[in-house]
């Protein structure tokens, strides 16, 4: 019997004679809506989108007189007079806090319920889709049959329907994707907690709960769970501090560095320049922190830490069976990601970096510190109201930079620096990128690092980062 015609037979239970809603018909929706159609049993499926007309033609399309298209002017009405709903992760979660919270349910979800135990969930401000390529990619080089799913690998729901009771997944994990999360996976990691997407949240504090719902939802067997995070962030710390008061009964590991470490969890940290192992006080030197290694910066060596708590859970558990060492080894050979702290390569004696995914003040700082002779920095992007005086105070300091500032917030930034002999207010990028060739020193470098999101005039920060290498590739051919 295939895996998932045991789920399919839990969820013909669990839906029978249900009115069921997916709210938001993107991506995500549609592939909810064509799981529901696999399902034998006697359900209503209603669709609730601001695009009714697309909604419309994507039904016709597929031939389905049976999904009730919810009228636009009706959108988010209504909701508590459905049984089930299908939330996409793109609302902000306080739009429905009218609504009976156990009626909401996601893919996230699904996914946890029947795949958690088997299950890795990633999530963080900044450094989460590093951080869970880099746990795909030791897993598979230690024989365990692994698949990256969530935001930058393949869409969880169609897991449910491939499993084969094996695999192995890392999931890395939105806000959006862990704020209604009822159950957990076996491994939760929450790396970091910075102001983003307060937007799409009443404020900073429903942010960071809205992460830390990774950590309270339930599992099977607790004692069996392991709950990872980052000691070095002052913000988690405290969160974490306060959680494990109610939430006793977990295995808390961290990583970072040792002098933070103020809870003495068991876990692996950075002290002197030393990768070392703390376990019931012993501590134990893994490696030095001077090994080669492709990814560049701090930030990402000490996230990388994570690695050997989950590389010692699995060997524990039987899953795998790898050292320290071959660990140490794979983290160096590990290529990173495009958009991030991404070499472009060198033109005209300039070294362009690429790290369009940094979209908030505290990535760009770590990416600053990670490139040595550092002669332009290009910052801006969508205002989402974060403060950006301390960022402003801290570029102020480094007098001898180019900055260059793209609109809205790099405009922002310019007007809040009381130094800005060398900064520039751009239109565009290809502005921003000649102004680079003529003012960045020969043998410096160049680091796009926004300090914002790309939506005032990309659709994504993959898109703002492409015309950044397209920008540069036309800028050094016109200045041969």
């Amino acid at each position: 019997m295939k895996y998932f015609e045991k789920i399919q037979a839990s969820l013909e239970d669990r839906y029978k004679n249900k009115s069921i809603l997916i709210l938001g018909f993107g991506q995500e929706g549609i592939s909810t809506y064509h799981l529901l159609e696999k399902l034998n049993t006697t359900l209503k499926i209603y669709i609730m989108d601001q695009n009714a007309v697309a909604v419309k033609n994507y039904l016709e399309q597929q031939k389905d007189p049976f999904a009730t298209i919810i009228p636009p002017e009706d959108y988010l009405k209504g909701l508590d007079g459905f049984d089930v709903i299908f939330k996409t992760p793109g609302l902000p979660g306080y739009l429905l806090k009218q609504v009976d919270i156990s009626k909401i349910t996601s893919q996230s979800e699904l996914f946890m319920e029947f795949l958690g135990d088997r299950c890795i969930g990633v999530t963080g401000t900044k450094g989460k889709s590093t951080t869970s390529s880099l746990l795909a990619y030791i897993l598979e080089k230690g024989g365990v049959k692994t698949k990256l799913v969530g935001n930058i690998g393949y869409p969880a729901l169609e897991s449910l329907l491939e499993d084969d009771g094996e695999i192995m997944y890392v999931y890395e994990m939105s806000s959006f994707q862990t704020e209604f999360l009822q159950v957990g996976p076996s491994i939760g990691i929450i790396l970091n907690l910075f102001e983003e997407h307060l937007n799409n949240y009443e404020g900073y504090d429903n942010y960071q709960e809205s992460k830390l719902q990774l950590f309270k939802a339930k599992i099977t067997n607790p004692q069996d769970q392991v709950l990872i995070y980052g000691c070095d962030n002052h913000v988690l710390l405290n969160k974490i501090n306060a959680l494990r008061e109610i939430y006793d009964d977990r295995n808390y590991f961290t990583f970072g560095y040792s002098l933070k470490n103020s809870m003495s969890d068991p876990g692996y940290f950075i002290e002197d320049d030393n990768i070392v192992r703390l376990d019931n006080d012993h501590l134990a030197v893994i490696s030095d922190i001077h090994f080669p290694r492709k990814l560049l910066g701090d930030h990402n060596l000490l996230n990388s830490l994570v690695a050997f708590i989950v590389v010692d859970k699995l060997t524990k558990d039987g899953k795998l069976n790898m050292s320290s060492a071959e660990v140490v080894r794979l983290i160096g050979e590990f290529k990173g990601l495009p958009h991030r702290l991404e070499d472009v390569g060198e033109f005209n004696g300039i070294r362009f970096y690429n790290d369009s995914i940094s979209t908030i003040p505290e990535a760009t700082i770590k990416a600053i510190e990670s490139i040595d002779s550092l002669g332009t920095l290009i910052i801006g992007g969508f205002d989402r109201k974060i403060n950006y005086q301390s960022f402003a105070d801290y570029l102020d300091e480094m007098q001898e930079l180019n900055i260059i500032c793209l609109p809205s917030t790099g405009h922002k930034v310019f007007d809040l620096m009381s130094h800005t002999a060398n900064c520039y207010k751009v239109a565009d990028m290809d502005e921003a990128v000649t102004i680079a060739f003529q003012k960045t020193p020969v043998n410096n470098g160049c680091l796009l690092s926004p300090a914002a999101s790309s939506y005032n005039q990309y659709k994504n920060f993959e898109e703002r980062g492409d015309h950044f290498v397209e920008c540069i590739r036309r800028g050094a051919s016109l200045e041969e």
